[in-house]
C-alpha cells in the first residue's frame, strides 16, 4: 500500500465555529481516510472553550489539528500578530515534516502558500472562496476613504493575481469567478467547487412526520400555516429589508403565513425592522437552532427565502443554505445574479428567482410560489448532483492526486 502523503491546511476561520462545522471539517474528514492531514486553524475564544472537545472527539485518529487563538483587536495589527503567530507554527512544523501540499483557505493564510511554495517546493493550492478583498470593500468593512484601508485593498488586490498565477491549483466556488479568473489569464489548474451540503444528514427522510408536528407544535404553528424560511446570519449581504417586503406581499394572498427566521441574531433588531417595513412581528418567529437541529426545522418549510447583494464578489458566491434547502427538498427563493444561482434555477424545479426587487414582481412572484408544486425527490437531487458533499470530497482528492503525481514525476 502506498504511503499517505503529507498535507497541511491553513484556514484563518475556525473549526469550532458554524461554517468550519459545516465547510471545513466534513471534507477533511473525508480526505483524511487517503492522507496525512494537519490543519491549522484560529479560533475565537468563547467558541473553542465551548466546542473544542467536540472536534477533538470527531477528529481524534483522523486529523492532527493546531487551533491557534484568534485576535481581531487591535485591527489590522492583531491580523500581522495572528499572521506571524502561523508563519512561525509552520517553520516549527516543517522542522520534523514534509508537507507534500498546503492548501489555503483565502487570502491571508495563502501568504504562508506561497512561502511555503518557494521555501520547501510544496505544492500550493489557493482556495480562493471569493473574491475576499472586495467582500471587504463592498461589505463596507474596508472603507476606501481611510488612507489604511486603501493601501491593505490594493496589497490584497496585487497579492490576489500572485497567488492566482504562482498556485500549482485554484479553487473558486462559482463558474463565474473561473471565467473572471479566465480573463485575468489563468486558464489552467482551475476547479469549481461551489459550498457543499452533507447530503446524509440534510435529508427529509431521516425527519419523521410525528416529528415535524411536534416542532410545529412547539412554535405555535398550525399544520395547514404556510411557513417561509429564512436560515443564518442577517449581517453585511443578506437583504433583510427586501425579504421582509417579499414576506408582506406573500401575506396579501396568503393570510395565514409565518416567517420563520432561524438566526443567532437578536430579536429586538429583526422586530424593529419589520415594524418599520409594516411586518406584524406577531407573524415572525425568530430562534437560534443547533447544526444538528437544523435539518428538522427546515423541513418543516413550504419555502425558503435568499435574498443578497448582488455586487462584483457576489459572482463568486456559493450561499451554503441554498444547498442545505435543496438538500432537505425544500424550494427556494432568491435574486438572481449571485453566483451559479441562475444556472441552476434555469429550469425552474428547484424555486423561484426574483428578478427585480419591487412589488410587482413580489406579486408576480408570490403568485408562483403559491402554485408552486415542488417535487422533493427532483430538489433533493439537485443538490445530490451539483452540491453534495461526496462530490466536493472527491474534487478535492482529485486535486491532491494530480498535484502528487506531477510531483513523482518531476
Amino acid at each position: 500500500m502506498k504511503e499517505k502523503r503529507n498535507i497541511l491546511y491553513l484556514t484563518y476561520d475556525g473549526l469550532t465555529d458554524p461554517l468550519g462545522g459545516s465547510q471545513i471539517l466534513p471534507y477533511l474528514i473525508g480526505l483524511s481516510s487517503s492522507y496525512n492531514i494537519t490543519v491549522i486553524s484560529f479560533e475565537k475564544k468563547s467558541a473553542f472553550i465551548q466546542y473544542s472537545s467536540n472536534i477533538e472527539e470527531v477528529i481524534e485518529g483522523k486529523i492532527k489539528w493546531i487551533p491557534k487563538q484568534y485576535l481581531k483587536w487591535p485591527p489590522v495589527v492583531s491580523t500581522l500578530y495572528n499572521l506571524v503567530g502561523l508563519w512561525y507554527e509552520c517553520k516549527l512544523l516543517s522542522q520534523d515534516n514534509h508537507f507534500h501540499i498546503v492548501h489555503c483557505r483565502s487570502y491571508i493564510t495563502s501568504l504562508i502558500g506561497l512561502w511555503f511554495k518557494s521555501k520547501f517546493k510544496s505544492r500550493f493550492v489557493f482556495d480562493m472562496r471569493g473574491f475576499w478583498a472586495d467582500e471587504r470593500v463592498e461589505g463596507g468593512i474596508w472603507n476606501l476613504r481611510n488612507p489604511i484601508f486603501a493601501l491593505i485593498y490594493k496589497y490584497f488586490k496585487h497579492k490576489e493575481l500572485e497567488f492566482i498565477h504562482e498556485a500549482d491549483h485554484v479553487v473558486v466556488l462559482t463558474e463565474k469567478a473561473k471565467q473572471i479568473l479566465k480573463s485575468w489569464g489563468r486558464n489552467h489548474a482551475v476547479s469549481v467547487i461551489p459550498c457543499c451540503v452533507d447530503t446524509d444528514f440534510f435529508t427529509p427522510y431521516r425527519v419523521e412526520d410525528a416529528s415535524k408536528l411536534s416542532i410545529r407544535q412547539s412554535l405555535n404553528l398550525k399544520s395547514n400555516e404556510f411557513v417561509l424560511t429564512y436560515i443564518g446570519s442577517l449581517g453585511t449581504w443578506y437583504m433583510l429589508n427586501e425579504m421582509l417586503d417579499f414576506f408582506k406581499s406573500l401575506k396579501l394572498l396568503q393570510e395565514d403565513a409565518k416567517f420563520l427566521i432561524l438566526t443567532g441574531e437578536l430579536k429586538d433588531t429583526i422586530y424593529a425592522v419589520a415594524e418599520e417595513r409594516g411586518v406584524k412581528t406577531t407573524d415572525l418567529i425568530i430562534k437560534r437552532v443547533q447544526r444538528n437541529e437544523m435539518p428538522i426545522y427546515i423541513s418543516i418549510s413550504d419555502f425558503t427565502i435568499l435574498f443578497i447583494r448582488n455586487t462584483f464578489s457576489k459572482q463568486g458566491s456559493s450561499p451554503t443554505k441554498l444547498g442545505e434547502s435543496l438538500a432537505m427538498g425544500i424550494p427556494v427563493i432568491a435574486n438572481a445574479g449571485i453566483g451559479d444561482i441562475d444556472v441552476l434555477f434555469k429550469d425552474g424545479n428547484i424555486g423561484m428567482i426574483i428578478e427585480e426587487f419591487s412589488f410587482r414582481k413580489y406579486q408576480e412572484s408570490v403568485k408562483k410560489v403559491l402554485e408552486f408544486k415542488g417535487n422533493i425527490l427532483a430538489i433533493r437531487n439537485q443538490a445530490e448532483s451539483y452540491l453534495s458533499l461526496n462530490r466536493g470530497i472527491i474534487l478535492y482528492s482529485n486535486i491532491y492526486k494530480v498535484l502528487l503525481d506531477q510531483e513523482d514525476d518531476s
